[in-house]
């Protein structure tokens, strides 16, 4: 079965998913009661700070059913908790508009968003499945050893990082080894960036593998290459850190909302 294949076959142990909010909805009911049907166990609480400190200090899945009396203090702790502990967050809109502090959670930790109910089983197991997968794994690849360190302290926290020094090591760790994404060097010795790119669209195997460019330069030229190669983008190795780190985070933001649609 692929990594995004949709299990929805009945679990034989019920594991526990935690509905905070207003769940008194009859639409949320029905969808609570499909999830039970195929073994889930969902733990109906409040949407508050401390309910949230009670619940357990490990990954679990919890869904926030978005109003507009939800305190602040909700998001900030499911952000500190789903960095600490793991925490799978998904929350459910339902049309309401986005706060400031519901903005910035969503681009510090890419939980999954849900518009509105109802949400299909098919839907949600989606998420489910892609939550439970190991942590996101990249490749960087650049010649210089220090970008390569700046790179992995930035990401190592939220994903699996692995650092390579060449092309060629890097097509060969391809041919053995999958990731979700590639943060490859535009401007390397012996095979550059964009010959790199080439060859990995050739194969079968890597031909859709996303590739982010790591580039200093910020000519036209530079990103008119780039794009004609079917790089899903590039940044610039001068950018802030925590730019660069938004910027890996909104990848994967959209990818996830690529996989629900």
């Amino acid at each position: 079965m692929s990594e995004t294949a949709i299990t929805t076959e009945k679990k034989e142990n019920s594991e526990v998913i935690y509905i905070a909010g207003n769940t008194k909805l009859l639409m949320i009911q029905s969808f609570l009661h499909e999830l039970e049907g195929l073994g889930l166990k969902p733990v109906q609480l409040a949407a508050s700070q401390a309910t949230l400190d009670e619940l357990p200090t490990e990954p679990i899945h919890i869904m926030l059913c978005l109003s507009d009396d939800i305190d602040t203090t909700v998001f900030y702790t499911l952000k500190n908790y789903s960095k600490k502990y793991g925490w799978h967050v998904y929350f459910v809109r339902n049309d309401v508009g986005l706060s400031m502090t519901e903005e910035e959670y969503m681009k510090e930790t890419s939980p999954f968003v849900f518009t509105r109910w109802p949400i299909s089983t098919d839907t949600f197991f989606k998420a489910y499945n892609w939550n439970e997968r190991p942590r996101k794994r990249i490749l960087v690849v650049d010649d210089d050893v220090m970008i390569l360190r700046k790179i992995k302290a930035l990401l190592q926290d939220t994903y699996e990082v692995y650092l390579i020094s060449s092309g060629v090591a890097a097509l060969e760790f391809l041919e053995k080894h999958e990731v979700e994404l590639v943060l490859l060097d535009f401007m390397m010795p012996e095979m550059d960036g964009p010959e790199i790119l080439g060859r990995l669209r050739l194969q079968a195997a890597t031909s859709k593998l996303p590739v982010i460019f790591l580039t200093a330069k910020d000519d036209r030229e530079s990103v008119i290459t780039a794009l004609n190669r079917k790089a899903n983008g590039y940044i610039l190795k001068s950018r802030a850190p925590n730019e660069i780190v938004e910027i890996i985070n909104d990848f994967f933001r959209k990818s996830i909302n690529e996989l629900l649609n």
